[in-house]
């Protein structure tokens, strides 16, 4: 079998560590949610987004078996950030305090990712008021309406499919 997971020293890292990389993963998610215009867009731009930042980040292949400028691209990765993070706290059994600058960059860019969402949730919603599309003015007009001119002139009839069964 497998040799048995140790978690290292420090409880209160891990708990710092995952909360920062969730931060991380969270505004990234909504980052890439903003951006796109359609759910179908925004699974397809996660999903390619993470496979290669993961590749580049360490996650595929470790950072130290990479060429010296595939590292210096990693150090940019906050999948790197995040995996570098754990390694200091299961592997080198490192504390609080040696985790500290990656919890603080995952944090930073988690910032750094939902301001990039609020300014283009901004832009969508000017270029919104700016087309200025009547949105149900005349919301009052349609309550007074008698029912019988609610209905639409020619309804849609559904024919009732009856299941008939099978003679063997």
């Amino acid at each position: 079998g497998l040799p048995p997971l140790v978690l290292g020293n420090s409880i209160p890292g891990i708990f710092i560590l995952t909360l920062a990389t969730a931060f991380a993963a969270t505004g990234y998610g909504v980052m890439v949610g903003t951006l796109a215009t359609t759910e179908h867009q925004a699974a397809i731009m996660g999903s390619l987004s993470i496979l290669l930042l993961s590749a580049l980040g360490g996650i595929w292949v470790p950072s130290y078996v990479m060429p010296e400028v595939m590292r210096n691209i990693s150090a940019w990765s906050p999948l790197n950030w995040s995996l570098e993070g754990f390694y200091k706290l299961f592997l080198r059994g490192g504390h609080v305090k040696d985790i500290l600058s990656e919890a603080l960059k995952l944090m930073v860019f988690f910032l750094a990712t939902m301001t990039v969402s609020s300014i283009e949730k901004k832009k969508k919603r000017n270029a919104i008021a700016a087309a200025k599309i009547p949105i149900l003015k005349n919301k009052r007009k349609i309550n007074r309406l008698p029912p019988n001119q609610l209905r639409s002139p020619n309804p849609v009839r559904v024919n009732r499919v009856v299941p008939v069964p099978i003679q063997m």
